[in-house]
C-alpha cells in the first residue's frame, strides 16, 4: 500500500516540468557512476529557455556522452512540459 501527500502549486510562466524514469538517473557510465539528479538539473538548465524538445533533446545527448559505449541497462523515458 502507498500513501501519497497532495499539494497544489502555483504555476508561472516559465516554469517547467520534467518528468522522467528512474533509468534517466541511474545511467551508469564505464567508471560505474550514474548520471543521478545532480547532473540531470544541469543538463536541464544548460538549455532551460529554450522549448520543450530542445530539453528533452539535451538530456539525451548529455545521457549518451555519459555513458559512451556502456549498454542502457534500463528504460529512459521522458516529458517535459513548459508553462507559457
Amino acid at each position: 500500500l502507498s500513501v501519497y501527500q497532495e499539494k497544489e502549486l502555483p504555476l508561472r510562466t516559465g516554469d517547467l516540468f520534467l518528468i522522467y524514469t528512474d533509468g534517466v538517473t541511474e545511467t551508469f557510465n564505464n567508471r560505474g557512476e550514474m548520471f543521478e539528479e545532480t547532473r540531470l538539473i544541469e543538463s536541464v538548465k544548460s538549455v532551460a529557455d529554450e522549448g520543450t524538445d530542445a530539453i528533452v533533446d539535451q538530456v539525451k545527448n548529455d545521457l549518451s556522452t555519459f555513458t559512451g559505449e556502456v549498454s542502457q541497462s534500463d528504460d529512459v523515458a521522458m516529458i517535459a512540459v513548459k508553462i507559457l
